[in-house]
């Protein structure tokens, strides 16, 4: 059997970050998240838009929380924490729609 390749220090960087390897629940992401719940239903799940349950449809992504619902409270939107990156210090985020963006790529 051949004997694998040592992984360089940027793959072994990009399989331990979780950008690479798994579908974010972005509201773990967002600085108006209050309770977690199972991650199986909505239940448990609340922020300072929807103290009593976050809705399905967020936490799912089909409707990114970009814009305002009418059964949510206050003006609160996915407002995300800024990460650093490990090695380059560059600062990144997850978006609303699970995607993620350098800070200093986003559009002015």
């Amino acid at each position: 059997m051949a004997k694998q390749r040592e992984r360089t220090a940027q793959e072994i960087r990009e399989l331990s970050d979780p950008r690479w390897v798994e579908t974010p629940q972005v509201c773990l992401h967002c600085k108006n998240l209050i309770s977690t719940g199972s991650q199986f239903e909505p239940a448990g799940w609340t922020c300072k838009a929807f103290p009593e349950e976050i809705l399905y449809g967020i936490l799912t992504h089909e409707y990114p929380h970009t814009t305002p619902f009418g059964s949510q409270k206050g003006d609160y939107l996915y407002d995300p924490i800024i990460y650093t990156e490990e090695g380059t210090g560059r600062k990144w985020h997850y978006m609303a729609n699970g995607d993620w963006r350098y800070v200093d790529e986003e559009a002015i």
